[in-house]
């Protein structure tokens, strides 16, 4: 059923274009040709008959000829067709000429770059803190812990995938001192340092122990307290969660994950965002395909604009000279 419908859809799709571009080509005719079988002097607006000479009546059919009107050869060419409507199909024919040089063109850069075909940049700040707890007064929360989990997220690469290049930093910051891991986003590779800037561990895979020590040199005693150890190994977790999907970084279910199941009473227990910023440009990475893109439309462009002149001045030639072309001599009355 549903390869039937599919079916369907692109049968009335392609139909639906073909119609398009034929009644557009119609119109363009109309308009700048003549319609075969004009008479060369006026004719009986009844009939067609070419009249020799002025009268009342159309001596072929008899018709009145102020009721039947006196057709001329400029009056049927405007009749025929009009000049909107076939700029209109011209337009039609263009955008979807357009349309499909642009597909080819991106197929084709789609197959050069191996199926990536935009590299998109994304920067996001993700701020985490403890949970707060009810103050005495029954009134207000205050935090149950003086510190904050920075992530900081600064990439290139296909939505949804790992990125190409970047970085991704996390910075926890405690009562007195900080301390910075620096993830290349494409490799995995990190660098942990202290508050003054000096690089103290560096590794590939990121993993509890690593998160421990990030916690340590921030002034953090993760070993006293098993809520802030847990969160801690918890937060290694999601740096790799990061590191595999960096685009989705300010996202709840990326930010909360594993920080979950801490209770707000506890003394250090559990993180919750706190403020997050994001900034996306698709094109600040630049399409693989712009170059290619923008020459192709930029040709359907000059190819639609000279289009428009020819048929501007072909239907103001018929409008202006509608006698009959050489070696098209109209029939005979």
């Amino acid at each position: 059923m549903m390869v039937l419908a599919v079916g369907l859809y692109y049968i009335v799709l392609v139909g639906g274009g073909l119609l398009a571009i034929g009644l557009s080509a119609n119109a363009i005719w109309r308009a700048v040709m003549p319609p075969a079988g004009l008479p060369r002097g006026a004719s009986c607006g009844s009939c067609g008959y070419e009249l020799g000479a002025i009268a009342e009546r159309c001596s072929e059919c008899g018709a009145d000829l102020l009721k039947a009107g006196i057709m001329t050869r400029r009056n049927a060419i405007r009749m025929a067709g009009s000049l909107p409507a076939a700029l209109m199909g011209w337009t039609v024919i263009a955008t979807a000429l357009g349309g499909v040089a642009f597909g080819i063109t991106m197929a084709v850069v789609f197959a050069r770059q191996g199926g990536q075909l935009v590299s998109q940049n994304y920067a996001a700040t993700v701020r985490l803190a403890p949970m707060a707890h009810l103050h005495d007064d029954g009134r207000t929360y205050a935090p149950s812990a003086d510190y904050t989990v920075v992530f900081d997220v600064d990439v290139v690469g296909a939505w949804g995938a790992p990125a190409d290049s970047g970085s991704i930093t996390v910075t926890v910051r405690g009562p007195d001192r900080e301390s910075v891991v620096v993830m290349n986003a494409q490799s995995g590779a990190w660098q942990l340092f202290d508050h003054a800037g000096a690089e103290v561990a560096s590794g590939i895979a990121f993993d509890p122990d690593d998160a421990a020590e990030v916690y340590r040199l921030a002034g953090l005693d993760v070993a006293e307290n098993a809520a802030l150890n847990h969160e801690s190994s918890q937060l290694g977790g999601l740096l790799n969660r990061a590191y595999d999907d960096p685009f989705n970084i300010d996202n709840d279910a990326i930010t909360t994950l594993g920080l979950v199941g801490m209770q707000p009473d506890q003394a250090l227990g559990g993180l919750r965002r706190t403020g997050a910023t994001t900034n996306f440009n698709p094109m600040a990475g630049f399409s693989a395909g712009l170059v290619e893109s923008m020459a192709v439309s930029g040709v359907v462009l000059i190819i639609w604009g000279v289009g428009i002149v020819l048929i501007v001045r072909r239907r103001a030639k018929v409008i202006r000279d509608p006698r009959p072309e050489p070696g098209r001599p109209a029939p005979a009355g």
